[in-house]
C-alpha cells in the first residue's frame, strides 16, 4: 500500500479492476494514470486548438474579448454567439488543464 498525501486523499477513489496476473498491482495503477494524462493532454490540446482559431480571429484573448463584448453598448449577436462558444472552450481547456496537472502529481504513485 502506497502512502497518499491527506490532500490526494480526499480526492481519491479507490477501483477494483481485474487483470492478467503478470500485471502487477503498481505497473497497472502507473498505465493507467500514463493513460489518464495522455487523455486529459489530448482533450486539454483539443480545446486549445478551438480557442485559437477565436484568438486568430478577434486578435485576443478570451478574457479580453469577453470584456469588449460586455461592455458593448451595441448589441451584436454574432460576438454573443462567439463569445458563449469560445467561453465553453475557454472552461474545458482550463478544466482540462486542471486535471492533467493533478494527474501529473500522482505520476511515480
Amino acid at each position: 500500500h502506497t502512502p497518499v498525501s491527506p490532500a490526494k486523499e480526499r480526492s481519491v477513489r479507490k477501483v477494483s479492476v481485474v487483470l492478467p496476473g503478470w500485471i502487477s498491482k503498481a505497473e497497472a495503477q502507473e498505465e493507467v494514470i500514463r493513460d489518464l494524462r495522455a487523455r486529459a493532454l489530448l482533450k486539454l490540446e483539443f480545446y486549445r486548438s478551438k480557442m485559437r482559431l477565436f484568438e486568430a480571429k478577434h486578435a485576443t484573448t478570451f478574457p479580453r474579448f469577453q470584456k469588449k463584448v460586455e461592455k458593448s453598448g451595441r448589441e451584436d449577436f454574432t460576438a454573443w454567439d462567439e463569445l458563449i462558444e469560445w467561453e465553453a472552450h475557454y472552461r474545458a481547456y482550463q478544466e482540462w488543464k486542471k486535471r492533467h496537472t493533478e494527474l501529473q502529481k500522482w505520476s511515480g504513485i
